[in-house]
């Protein structure tokens, strides 16, 4: 047998760990072709998405009190680390209020690690009211989001 089929990862990436060369061959298997770059870019620039800052991603849906958070929970075990996990643990209603608290509160964790805190959210809903929510948080928050889905969520 072959020694590159035989050592999972090569001998050479071995010191980076199995998760390490796994997510280089998600990398590689899942790069956008020439025209989704072209539309990345295109949406990018429409948006002004901010090229060298730290983001942080909201996807708040209409009707997440339905489920009783029963999904957010089980993300929520299965997130690793602390800060993240409360963002998605909070997700439970279909208020901007709590998803900007517990960004807060992650912000709060990075400033203490002398990190630099998310100023830039990109906010992704099917819920209108949502996306208008975010203009009381502008004073704190830059918001994101696709005009073209923007349009299509009521």
């Amino acid at each position: 047998m072959n020694e590159a089929v035989r050592t999972w990862p090569p001998r050479r990436y071995s010191a980076y760990g199995t998760k390490w060369w796994r997510s280089q061959v998600h990398k590689f298997l899942w790069r956008p072709n020439a025209a989704q770059q072209a539309h990345i870019a295109a949406v990018g620039k429409a948006i002004r998405w901010p090229s060298n800052e730290p983001i942080v991603g909201m996807h708040i849906r209409r009707g997440a009190d339905k489920w009783k958070g029963e999904e957010m929970r089980l993300l929520s075990k299965a997130a690793p680390g602390g800060e993240y996990k409360f963002i998605i643990g909070r997700g439970l209603a279909n208020n901007l209020t709590y998803f900007v608290e517990a960004l807060d509160a992650v912000n709060q964790k990075r400033q203490e690690r002398s990190e630099l805190p998310f100023k830039n959210v990109y906010l992704a809903s099917d819920d209108a009211s949502i996306i208008k929510s975010a203009e009381g948080f502008a004073h704190r928050y830059r918001f994101f989001f696709n005009p073209k889905e923007a349009r299509n969520v009521d």
